[in-house]
């Protein structure tokens, strides 16, 4: 079993916002072992005119540049340029839930509601779907994430089937791993799901309150409790990302992002409960982009908010992009 390493503990206080609930232990110092990536910009505002954001769930970044942002409120996918905030277009999909960049460039867009998955091309063309609500193979319940892997495999979390399943670029369906259940290995809630560029498939299960790793096929390799330094597993984490070196980024609590090494180990904390300058009120996801820069996206101040490291982060020859997914 892989846990944190012994780190000083912040205080535990709370925090209620939006309906939610969340630990106060952003606002206390942590000792970090690394030094944490710095905030550079952010973009967007509440609204819903084109280049606002209504009612942001997942985002991901393409190896094009662009952001691309799932208003699941709004009913519709923006995209934006990822180092400047621009608004480039948005197109109009029902449900709207996450998000995934394929590694040819297509997009696909998961709908929550309608248990189905569209494909589109960069500028928003149809270009086919599938999926069905249900518990069969290749059918969804409530599926909160989606990830796609330099081959183009597409793993979905299937959140109310508590289980993650695996498809080819085409929709055709290769396999499905996890059951209801406590047991390390078990999945009850998985709200969602990153493949990276070296087998790894990432799994936060928010109820359980744990981060597994995989391998594509669903043997599992590791897992760790979330919480960053804290003894108590924490809950209420939607966001998750790997990096072009394979770090894994996770919202802890809504408030704050935490950084591990792959196999668990804690590595560093930023951002924190406010409305300035890297601080968030709901973080909901993240992505990370080929350069190693970092996005997380707002639901209650309706941002994206953009950080990144002195010196950029090594990438592999094969990334591409999906990066909250692929490096998500």
């Amino acid at each position: 079993m892989n846990r944190h390493p012994a780190e000083s503990s912040p205080g535990s206080g709370m925090l209620i916002f939006g309906g939610f609930l969340a630990l106060s232990f952003a606002l206390a110092p942590v000792a970090r072992a690394e030094a944490p990536p710095l905030y550079q910009s952010n973009f967007a505002t509440c609204g819903t005119a084109p280049g606002q954001i209504f009612g942001v769930w997942g985002i991901t970044a393409g190896a094009d540049g662009a952001l691309y942002v799932a208003d699941s409120d709004g009913q519709w996918v923006s995209k934006f340029d990822a180092a400047t905030g621009a608004f480039l277009l948005r197109w109009d999909v029902p449900q709207a839930w996450d998000v995934a960049v394929a590694p040819d460039g297509s997009v696909y867009v998961l709908r929550s509601a309608a248990g189905q998955i569209d494909r589109f091309s960069p500028t928003g063309t149809p270009l086919g779907s599938f999926g069905s609500p249900g518990s069969g193979d290749g059918q969804f319940n409530g599926p909160f994430g989606i990830s796609i892997d330099p081959q183009g495999q597409v793993f979905v979390a299937d959140t109310g089937n508590s289980r993650i399943q695996r498809f080819a670029a085409d929709g055709t369906f290769l396999g499905k791993w996890g059951q209801f259940g406590g047991q390390i290995g078990d999945l009850q809630s998985p709200s969602e799901v990153a493949a990276d560029a070296f087998g790894n498939v990432y799994v936060i299960d928010n109820r359980l309150g744990r981060i597994y790793r995989f391998s594509n096929t669903g043997s599992l390799l590791g897992w760790w409790y979330l919480g960053g330094p804290l003894s108590t597993p924490i809950t209420l984490n939607y966001g998750l990302a790997v990096d072009p070196a394979g770090n894994v980024y996770v919202t802890e609590g809504s408030i704050v992002i935490d950084k591990y090494t792959p196999s668990g180990q804690w590595l560093s904390r930023f951002g924190h409960y406010g409305t300035g300058p890297g601080q968030f009120l709901f973080a909901m996801t993240i992505a990370c982009d080929p350069q190693g820069h970092i996005y997380v996206s707002d639901r209650s101040l309706c941002r994206i908010t953009r950080f990144g490291y002195d010196s950029p982060v090594a990438s592999l020859p094969t990334s591409w992009g999906r990066l909250k997914a692929t490096y998500r």
